[in-house]
């Protein structure tokens, strides 16, 4: 018999018996009273990696399968990045690809001493919707069915990056999410004093949505402080916030609970408490 774990947190977690190809929903709970079964296979629910994607009419060109095609949305450093190869999807006709904070994985890994495969949910579980499952009791993954053979992360290595710059800026918020390890100056001080922490999901949210209804400029910078509660955007030299936009922006603000502040080279978005 083989035993699957679905990984969502230390406190909520599923432990799945695998069989013909299908998953068996066994019992649930934190990490701690699952461990004293043995199993090597992991699938990460969508709280721990990053998915992006881009049509494929977009793409003049075939991917490499060690070609990571979003590095200028993610905000994670690179040496921290640990992708998967770009998948085309026929479901909606696009390439998609996942990542993960390898230092993040690692931690995981550490409470999970008998797991070898970590697999995201959304590549390794068939018919599972693009934007996952709600982490409600009522949606476990019995009776999908797990491509074994599909892409996993392994750790033993981090390939390397090719660069290519597919700059969309609504997409750049989804990528930070579930960690955002990377530092800033301006906020935080000096580099090596910056410790690693969690997003504040509404923070993010606000700015998907902002960037989703809003024409915004190509980011320069994305900078969040230790509390979450505020980002800064920094847009290329030469773009002005004209009357318009910085109308329709605080407009957008008052409408879901923040503060917009403008500035020479950008804007900082405070949300309210």
């Amino acid at each position: 018999m083989t035993l699957v774990l679905r990984y969502i947190s230390d406190e909520t977690s599923e432990l799945y018996k695998l069989r013909r190809g299908k998953l068996n929903f066994l019992k649930t709970g934190p990490i701690d009273s699952l461990l004293s079964k043995k199993f090597r296979l992991v699938i990460l629910s969508k709280e721990n990696f990053v998915s992006s994607s881009i049509k494929i009419d977009d793409l003049n060109f075939i991917p490499d399968t060690d070609q990571f095609l979003f590095s200028e949305k993610s905000i994670m450093s690179s040496q921290d990045i640990l992708f998967n190869p770009p998948k085309k999807m026929e479901r909606n006709k696009t390439w998609e690809q996942v990542w993960v904070s390898a230092s993040k994985l690692k931690a995981i890994s550490v409470k999970l001493p008998s797991a070898q495969k970590f697999f995201p949910e959304n590549i390794a579980v068939q018919n599972i919707p693009v934007e996952g499952l709600d982490q409600s009791s009522s949606n476990t993954l019995d009776g999908f069915r797990f491509d074994t053979k599909t892409d996993f992360f392994d750790l033993k290595f981090t390939k390397k990056r090719k660069s290519q710059t597919f700059f969309i800026l609504g997409m750049i918020f989804l990528s930070a999410l579930p960690w955002l390890p990377f530092s800033s100056d301006f906020i935080f001080g000096p580099a090596e004093e910056i410790s690693f922490f969690d997003n504040n999901i509404r923070t993010l949210d606000i700015f998907a949505e902002l960037s989703g209804t809003l024409s915004l400029p190509d980011l320069k910078g994305l900078e969040f402080n230790q509390t979450n509660d505020l980002i800064r955007i920094t847009a290329h030299e030469g773009f002005i916030f004209d009357k318009e936009l910085k109308d329709q922006i605080e407009a957008f603000c008052e409408a879901s609970g923040c503060s917009v502040e403008f500035w020479d080279a950008g804007i900082i978005v405070r949300k309210e408490k």
